[in-house]
C-alpha cells in the first residue's frame, strides 16, 4: 500500500492507497501532497480541452468539474488506465484510435 498526504481547505489529510485504487486530481488546482510506497503508481494526465472534446456536448474546458478523490476502488477506471497504459506501452506503438477511444470513456467517467 501507498501512504498519500496531501493539504487540502488548510489542514493536513492522511489516507492509506491500497494496490489498485485510484486517486483523481482536477488540473489548474493548486494542491501538495506526497507518496510514501516501495512499489509503483501510474499517473494520467488528460488536458482539459481533450475532456471537454470527449464530453461532445459543446461544454467549454473552464466549466468542467472533475471529481477530486482519493483512493477510489472502481474496476472499470482501474481497467480503463491499464488499458491506457498497455496502448503506450505497446510495441510497435498502435495508431492511436483505441487509445483516444479508451481515454475518452475514462473522461466520461471521471466528470461530476
Amino acid at each position: 500500500p501507498a501512504r498519500l498526504e496531501w493539504n487540502g481547505d488548510g489542514k493536513f489529510v492522511s489516507k492509506t492507497i491500497l494496490p489498485g485504487q485510484i486517486s483523481v486530481y482536477p488540473a489548474n488546482q493548486l494542491h501538495s501532497g506526497s507518496y510514501k510506497h516501495d512499489g509503483r503508481h501510474l499517473a494520467v494526465l488528460l488536458e482539459p480541452e481533450f475532456l471537454a472534446a470527449a464530453l461532445d456536448n459543446g461544454t467549454k474546458p473552464e466549466s468542467l468539474e472533475l471529481r477530486w478523490e482519493h483512493g477510489i476502488d472502481s474496476p472499470p477506471l482501474r481497467e480503463l488506465v491499464l488499458l491506457l497504459h498497455a496502448e503506450a506501452t505497446r510495441r510497435p506503438p498502435a495508431d492511436g484510435h483505441y487509445a483516444t477511444a479508451v481515454a475518452r470513456l475514462l473522461c466520461i467517467h471521471l466528470v461530476r
